[in-house]
């Protein structure tokens, strides 16, 4: 997005959680709403998409360049993305959690 400068920022940075908050993201039917992510890598200017590290593995879900899990990687528009709540974050597991800290940080 660009700021009242017309200086690029985003809303979303690295690590944060998301959410899918509109079904299909580019036509990918196994992303629906609902769906919990980690960010990995931020739009560098207008018109790209985030890399995003989903919980489940996904139909041709890949590595977003090596910053996702194989299988588990999508490039998201930001306006399929909501930050996730506190609520729908209860969900998610240890094991989950962990096993993107330990990839992220090999």
């Amino acid at each position: 997005m660009l700021d009242e400068n017309g200086i690029f920022y985003t809303k979303f940075n690295i690590g944060d959680r998301v959410v899918i908050a509109r079904d299909h993201p580019d036509g990918n039917e196994d992303l629906v709403c609902g769906v919990l992510g980690t960010i990995t890598k931020v739009p560098i200017a207008e018109g790209y998409w985030y890399s995003v590290d989903y919980d489940i593995e996904i139909d041709g879900g890949h590595d977003c360049d090596g910053t996702s899990r194989d299988g588990h990687g999508w490039r998201t528009p930001e306006g399929y993305l909501e930050f996730a709540t506190n609520e729908a974050e209860d969900e998610i597991s240890a094991e989950s959690c962990q096993s993107v800290i330990d990839f992220l940080c090999t």
